[in-house]
């Protein structure tokens, strides 16, 4: 039988082929391609816009066209699309059922995999062309390339590996739970901007009904529960059924990805996920770099047992060293003598070394957060600043807590 993602249904095959139909129904329909830049990656402008300013990119995001305009309906600002979204937005209304059917009769899905699969058949039989030679990018002469863009403000950049590292027991699935919740809603993460967007918890540590109760429990202190609409379509959890070194335990969660648009992957946890050796700097490479196709990775991980007996704030990823040096941010999480726990920042490749309340409070502007804000807005400040204080590697560490309303009444 078929499934998701594997290219048999024709929004999947389309996703794979059928960008070249989208930039003539954009076209079409008033948008403009102001460039294309080496690596592929195009820039729109929305129709009626004057100037030259940008209001999405195709490629930037592997795979997705990026909508930042506030003006581009149908598109939501500030939200990634698939070929088959855009598409499905544009020409039917945004009826998928009609668009599929559409794609069907033109030959994507099964029928265009079956061809695609001849057409492979018959070119391994033909001897193959002689490549073309390497040629090196100038760096000169080049035009702006676009601004590095943030799930979190300063904290996790989008399109890399983020690590965030602890000894057991200290809180980190609750604090990636949390840190989930706040992209989900759009709302601050310890005093920082979000980017809203849709989140994958992948599970290699606990089960469903155990992240179900932990989920909860952040929600209550929270003053929310699972029914939250704000929730609603925008919090996933999967539990693989493969290990990361396998390239079926790769592919499975790649496809859930794609056919959700997810924003941020949260693994929990990159040790015991691995299903090699993780202090073999060939495995560890070869896995991490593989989490390119993942987009932006937030992955939890253990310290070793020694650092663990030590000062756990200065402690590093257990295993090998390539652990640290491809993801772009590392922190970690370690209990405070006087209570809570400190968020310290091991390295921070595009962002600051240590957070300060100003430098905070002018990351939130530069994401649109105006004085007052929305309710929501509002009401998560109120929670955050009662649940959280701001966490800094700075002369006065200050430590944050999580509020878990049920932790005191378990037996």
């Amino acid at each position: 039988m078929s499934g998701a993602g594997d290219g048999s249904r024709p929004g999947d095959a389309f996703n794979k082929g059928g960008w070249n139909t989208c930039r003539v129904v954009l076209q079409a329909r008033g948008w403009c391609l102001l460039r294309t830049r080496s690596n592929d990656a195009e820039e729109w402008q929305r129709p009626d816009k004057e100037g030259h300013g940008l209001s999405a990119t195709y490629g930037h995001v592997p795979g997705r066209f990026y909508v930042f305009s506030t003006n581009a309906y149908p598109f939501e600002p500030l939200r990634t699309y698939q070929p088959f979204s855009v598409y499905a937005l544009l020409e039917h209304g945004g009826d998928f059922s009609a668009a599929a059917k559409m794609l069907t009769a033109e030959g994507y899905g099964e029928g265009i995999a079956k061809s695609q699969d001849a057409r492979t058949s018959r070119a391994e039989t033909r001897e193959e062309p002689p490549r073309e030679r390497p040629q090196p990018v100038p760096l000169w002469g080049f035009e702006n390339p676009p601004p590095l863009l943030w799930i979190v403000a300063g904290f996790l950049p989008q399109g890399f590996i983020t690590l965030l590292t602890a000894d057991g027991g200290v809180g980190k699935s609750f604090l990636a739970i949390y840190l989930a919740i706040m992209v989900c809603l759009g709302c601050p993460f310890l005093g920082l901007g979000t980017l809203r967007g849709r989140v994958l918890y992948v599970d290699y540590d606990l089960d469903e009904d155990e992240q179900k109760l932990r989920v909860w429990r952040v929600l209550a202190g929270l003053n929310m529960t699972p029914d939250d609409p704000g929730l609603v379509g925008q919090f996933y959890y999967y539990r693989p059924r493969h290990s990361l070194s396998s390239e079926a335990g790769h592919d499975e969660v790649v496809s859930i990805i794609r056919e959700h648009e997810i924003s941020l992957v949260i693994l929990d946890s990159l040790t015991i996920g691995l299903g090699a050796d993780a202090t073999s700097q060939q495995d560890v490479t070869r896995i991490m770099q593989r989490f390119k196709d993942w987009g932006t990775v937030f992955a939890i991980d253990h310290i070793s047992g020694l650092a663990a007996r030590g000062n756990q704030s200065k402690a590093r990823p257990f295993g090998s060293v390539f652990k640290r040096n491809i993801a772009r941010a590392t922190f970690t999480l370690a209990r405070a003598d006087v209570g809570g726990c400190l968020l310290t920042a091991d390295k921070n490749n595009f962002g600051p070394q240590s957070f300060h309340g100003a430098e905070e409070a002018r990351q939130d502007r530069a994401y649109g957060r105006r004085k007052g804000g929305s309710r929501r807005s509002r009401l998560h400040s109120r929670w955050h600043d009662r649940l959280t204080r701001r966490t800094a590697q700075t002369t006065r560490k200050r430590p944050f807590t999580i509020h878990d309303p049920y932790r005191h009444r378990e037996s």
